[in-house]
């Protein structure tokens, strides 16, 4: 168990910190990630979202890493996140519906984002 909860008094995040969820892409306009959202990257296609890349999510997992991560908190939507204020990039590592992804782009997703 984590204990988030105890945390948030303390600290909730910084806007300064940003984190790149290399998964299976995201839910658009989700309500908890939406406002702290940045371009993100297509690693099948080698492709910027800004230059085309689609990001949009082929399996809900994405969003839900996402979300444990970085969903914005006491918004009265879904969950919160374990940094409500960190900025987020999501990197789509595959179009399979299955969400199975090979190490090849992965690793470039992890390289392209950082």
């Amino acid at each position: 168990l984590m204990q988030s909860y105890d945390a948030w008094d303390f600290v909730r995040g910084s806007s300064d910190i940003t984190i790149a969820i290399c998964d299976t892409g995201l839910e658009p306009n989700h309500p908890d990630l939406e406002a702290n959202r940045l371009p993100g990257y297509h690693a099948p296609s080698q492709t910027w979202e800004v230059d085309g890349g689609d990001v949009t999510n082929v399996h809900p997992h994405g969003t839900l890493c996402a979300g444990c991560a970085a969903a914005i908190g006491n918004n009265d939507e879904g969950v919160s996140g374990i940094g409500w204020n960190f900025k987020h990039r999501p990197g789509r590592v595959t179009d399979e519906p299955s969400g199975g992804a090979n190490s090849f782009i992965l690793v470039d997703c992890v390289r392209k984002m950082c």
